[in-house]
């Protein structure tokens, strides 16, 4: 059975943290030295003729704290900076270093176009309404007849002064909106004629 990678980090760390406290304990342990060596005496000085004064009483050094082991593993784990530091890299989330690095792709732009106003509808061009013509005269109120000839091969008749025979054509007469006319002649009777105008076939009598 595999012992997990943590496992072994937080046994290594503990094996540093020991190998700390134990190295700090001996530094001071050579400083402090043994807590019950006395004082080293002082020199005799040399034998004169002057009387000698009394030598000075040497000054107490006090006694250092005795240091357990105990107390020195503590301040050395609590200092122990690295082990803070591995622990932190150990809980991180693991990241590969040579992937790449996302770009953040912006938004796409979305240009609002205002829509354009719609164009009058164009004005509708007034209707010309022509006025009505005034209906022609008939034929009978235009026409006089004079004189009718009618003869075998040969037929004629005077209508208004002048002197027509069958396909002639009269007219037209007057001018403007009471203008009658032209009028073709198409048969001459003995009775009227028989006439083609504005108005369609019209029969004018004598």
């Amino acid at each position: 059975m595999s012992v997990p990678l943590k496992t072994w980090v937080v046994v290594a760390l503990v094996v540093l943290a020991l190998f700390l406290g134990f190295r700090s304990y001996r530094q001071v342990a050579v400083r402090v030295g043994p807590s019950g060596a006395a004082a080293p005496a002082p020199e005799a000085s040399a034998a004169v003729d002057m009387p000698t004064a009394p030598a000075a009483a040497p000054t107490a050094v006090p006694a250092a704290a005795p240091v357990t082991a105990s107390a020195t593993v503590a301040a050395a784990v609590a200092n122990a900076q690295p082990v803070d530091v591995a622990a932190g890299w150990v809980l991180s989330p693991r990241r590969d270093p040579f992937a790449p690095v996302p770009v953040p792709v912006p938004a796409p732009v979305v240009a609002v176009v205002p829509a354009e106003p719609a164009a009058p509808a164009p004005t509708p061009a007034p209707v010309q309404v022509e006025a009505p013509k005034p209906k022609p005269p008939a034929a009978a109120e235009v026409l006089k007849i004079q004189a009718l000839y009618v003869q075998p091969g040969k037929r004629l008749a005077v209508v208004n002064g002048a002197v027509v025979k069958e396909g002639g054509r009269l007219g037209p007469f007057g001018a403007g909106a009471t203008a009658a006319g032209p009028y073709t002649v198409e048969k001459i009777e003995a009775n009227g004629l028989w006439l083609n105008g504005p108005l369609g076939r019209e029969f004018v009598g004598r």
